[in-house]
């Protein structure tokens, strides 16, 4: 999309590389009665050190940008802006970060001066159109929009943005909006609100003309919004036969159904200053689907200085925190996502992982459980036993599984199968292998080729002995649906050994080493099937690999210090000793296969 990539690229953010040099500052004036505010402290600039230049202030905004914590970049680039308020360039950076860290009142500030010296500068104008809508300065708003230079940000979002502040004023105007699936979409939601649904079918009509050849979500949601259902619907169909990839068949079914809890979101009534906030959140996220996160961000942030309760504003921001590992920022931003929410369930599972990342599993499962307490769920119980199996809790992990189950009664839904590979999973490791054989197979009634379900009940079985032509043919599959997964390759290359194919078990094997090369177990199994066929030395070479990647790894299971792994021992036994050639290890079912 070139208008976005205008957009993002050389209008609402810098590259690294353009300041990839020292700004340089001349002398530094006395800015007397000059307050820098952040959101914890009050400094007077005189008092700032070290001093003149700053130039410690500004690599600090430069590093706090680099790892995403916005705010600080905020606070030390208003800090070196102001001691520098002839510097354009910086000025104008300062601008963006503060808009970037939510602080509209400083990048309002900014965009003020930048426009004394700039008059077309669109970011600016935009800050300040956003900052007089605050102040319900809707004519101020216009103006500003007015200015706006033409091309690049003026054709992407000052149409719309115009249509709603007029709408905020009463007026009903879409004479500027393109004939593009966006702008439809806020005409529909503009021409219901006003009750102008016949001039807003209109315009919808003809961007369906123009765009054809092009099946568009939300043109056919902007229909839905007015009441034209068989269109809508008609363009849903055309969705599904795209494979979209958006699960349209809940709003065919509301179609057909009229059923309530299937009823989208975008059909509640909004008022104009909800619909302007989410104008400026729907652009974010086209810019977030066009990886311009630092872009969508801003817009965020305007939506919801319009529109601060606005749940999609905050989720989006939550997941771009996410993203870049500002976990505290992104959970507070989950926690404005009240309880009536339809996706406060879903909300509070992110939150859960969120703090499983951070070390915090108690607090994750105490939380989850108060909710459950409250409005007990599946999705929460099997939460909570994944927390514990992968804290190794797994009887604690069994226990919530089988509450997740019970949960959903006599049958379980098909979307929930995989409970019984998860409980699976836990009673193997609890060392129950009949009741994980039994979760494994029932899992596989549901899905019968899924390759992880496969590998683990093929696998347990080839370390038990046990039905391994069926584990071979498990397998099989298993690797031809996921050729790229290391631990399935292995898992067929040990079958082959079981059954005593040493020389078929050698190519799985050395698959396996290319996508885990420092994994202590696939290094040993090729390590025996290479002994097996008379290459000692290249078996000694992978057996000695395995001891190293064993005692480097994390995951190497913790013995006292008067023991030793028995990981290890056997290692170090296989390195002294070698195996028993044509060691017997076939199974009584075992035949060759050719």
């Amino acid at each position: 999309m070139k208008l976005l990539q205008v957009l993002t690229m050389t209008t609402l953010f810098f590259s690294t590389t353009a300041f990839g040099s020292e700004i340089p500052f001349p002398q530094q004036k006395i800015l007397d009665n000059k307050i820098i505010t952040s959101e914890n402290q009050v400094i007077s600039i005189d008092d700032l050190d070290p001093r003149p230049g700053f130039a410690g202030y500004y690599l600090a905004g430069r590093h706090a940008q680099v790892e995403q914590d916005w705010k600080a970049a905020n606070y030390y680039f208003d800090i070196v802006s102001r001691k520098d308020p002839i510097n354009y360039d910086l000025k104008r950076r300062t601008m963006v970060i503060a808009m970037g860290a939510g602080d509209l009142k400083t990048a309002a500030e900014y965009a003020g001066e930048l426009l004394a010296q700039s008059p077309g500068d669109p970011l600016a104008i935009l800050f300040m159109s956003t900052n007089a809508l605050k102040d319900k300065d809707y004519k101020s708003s216009l103006e500003y929009l007015a200015k706006m230079e033409k091309g690049g940000m003026t054709s992407f979002a000052s149409p719309i943005l115009k249509g709603w502040i007029k709408a905020m004023m009463g007026q009903f105007d879409i004479a500027d909006l393109k004939e593009q699936p966006l702008d439809a979409y806020h005409a529909a939601l503009i021409g219901r609100l006003l009750d102008k649904k016949e001039d807003s079918l209109k315009f919808l009509n003809k961007t369906l003309a123009a765009t054809k050849d092009s099946p568009s979500l939300k043109l056919a949601d902007a229909f839905l919004i007015l009441g034209e259902d068989e269109t809508a619907k008609n363009l849903y169909q055309s969705l599904i036969k795209e494979n979209y990839g958006i699960n349209i068949t809940n709003r065919i079914s509301y179609i057909d159904k009229k059923n309530l809890t299937e009823k989208p979101d975008f059909l509640g009534q909004i008022n104009a200053q909800e619909g302007l906030g989410l104008a400026y959140i729907d652009m974010a996220k086209i810019l977030y689907a066009q990886e311009s996160a630092d872009s969508a961000r801003i817009f965020v942030y305007l939506g919801l200085e319009v529109a601060p309760q606005l749940e999609d504003g905050h989720i989006l921001l939550a997941k771009i925190y996410s993203e870049t590992g500002r976990f505290e920022e992104a959970i507070s931003h989950y926690q404005k996502i009240p309880q009536t929410s339809r996706y406060y369930r879903e909300i509070q599972l992110k939150i859960a992982e969120i703090q499983e990342s951070l070390g915090q599993s108690d607090k994750a499962i105490s939380e989850l459980n108060t909710l459950n307490e409250k409005q007990p769920h599946g999705d929460l119980l099997t939460q909570i036993g994944d927390i514990e199996r992968r804290n190794e809790n797994y009887k604690l992990a069994v226990k919530y599984y089988d509450q997740a189950i019970a949960f959903f009664g006599e049958t379980l839904p098909n979307e929930y199968w995989f409970l019984y590979y998860v409980r699976g999973m836990s009673y193997e490791r609890l060392g129950k292998w009949e009741r994980a054989e039994a979760d494994f197979k029932k899992a596989l009634e549901f899905q019968p080729n899924d390759p992880f379900v496969l590998n683990y009940l093929a696998y347990g079985w080839a370390e038990r002995g046990v039905n391994l032509n069926k584990s071979l043919e498990y397998l099989e599959r298993a690797v031809s649906r996921k050729p790229t997964d290391g631990h399935i390759r292995d898992s067929l290359g040990w079958v082959y050994y079981k059954l005593g194919q040493y020389e078929n078990a050698i190519d799985p094997l050395e698959k396996a080493i290319t996508f885990l090369p420092y994994d202590p177990i696939v290094n040993e199994h090729l390590g025996d099937a290479y002994w097996q066929v008379g290459r000692q030395r290249e078996a000694l070479f992978q057996w000695k690999r395995a001891l190293n990647y064993l005692e480097d790894s994390e995951d190497t299971v913790k013995v006292d210090d008067n023991l030793q792994n028995p990981e290890a021992v056997r290692l170090q036994q296989k390195l002294l000793e070698g195996l028993p050639v044509e060691q017997n290890v076939r199974a009584a079912e075992n035949k060759i296969l050719k």
